[in-house]
C-alpha cells in the first residue's frame, strides 16, 4: 500500500470534490454551506487557475488533498484534508515536502494558512514548524466563527522538509 503524491490535473476536479464531500462535516461552516466565492466549486476553480492542489492516493483512490493559490510571491494554503485512518502517519507531511519540492523554483516568499481559532491541533503543528499568528478575524465565513491566519517564510518551511534553497544566478 504505496501512496503516490502528485498535482492534481482538470480532470481529477470530480474526484478532488468528491473527496471533500466525505469531509464535509469537518468543516464549518461546511463546504457544501458556502457561499460567495468561499464554496468548494469556487475554491477548486481558484486553485487550478492561480495555484496547484496536491493529492495523496493509494490505487487511484484520494486520501488526502491540499489545495493552494499564489499571489504576489504568498501561497495561501486554502483547505486541506485527509481521511480519518491517515491522520496521524505522515501523509499530509509527505504530500506537502512533495510540493513544496515542486514549486521550489517559483518566486513564492511567504506561505499563509487560515484555520479556526478553536483549531488546537493544527495550530500546535503550524507553531511547531515555525508559522506566526499574523491576524484574527472575527465573523470569517459565518457570525460564530473565529480565524487565524499564520505565516511563515517560504525558505524556513522549505529547510524545515529539508529541501534546498533555490539558487538564482
Amino acid at each position: 500500500m504505496k501512496i503516490q503524491n502528485s498535482f492534481a490535473k482538470l480532470n481529477d476536479f470530480k474526484r478532488i470534490k468528491k473527496f471533500f464531500t466525505l469531509l464535509d462535516n469537518e468543516f464549518f461552516p461546511k463546504l457544501s454551506e458556502r457561499k460567495h466565492g468561499e464554496d468548494l466549486d469556487s475554491l477548486l476553480k481558484k486553485s487550478f487557475g492561480k495555484g496547484n492542489i496536491g493529492i495523496a492516493e493509494i490505487d487511484n483512490n484520494i486520501v488526502a488533498v491540499c489545495t493552494y493559490w499564489i499571489e504576489e510571491e504568498k501561497a495561501t494554503i486554502t483547505a486541506t484534508g485527509v481521511l480519518k485512518q491517515f491522520r496521524g502517519t505522515p501523509t499530509l507531511y509527505n504530500l506537502s515536502a512533495y510540493m513544496l519540492e515542486k514549486e521550489k523554483e517559483k518566486p513564492i516568499r511567504k506561505i499563509r494558512v487560515k484555520t479556526w481559532s478553536s483549531n488546537s491541533k493544527t495550530k500546535m503543528i503550524l507553531k511547531k514548524i515555525g508559522f506566526r499568528k499574523m491576524e484574527i478575524i472575527r465573523e470569517d465565513l459565518h457570525k460564530n466563527r473565529i480565524s487565524e491566519i499564520y505565516e511563515i517564510d517560504f525558505d524556513l518551511l522549505k529547510s524545515y522538509f529539508g529541501i534546498p534553497k533555490h539558487n538564482s544566478s
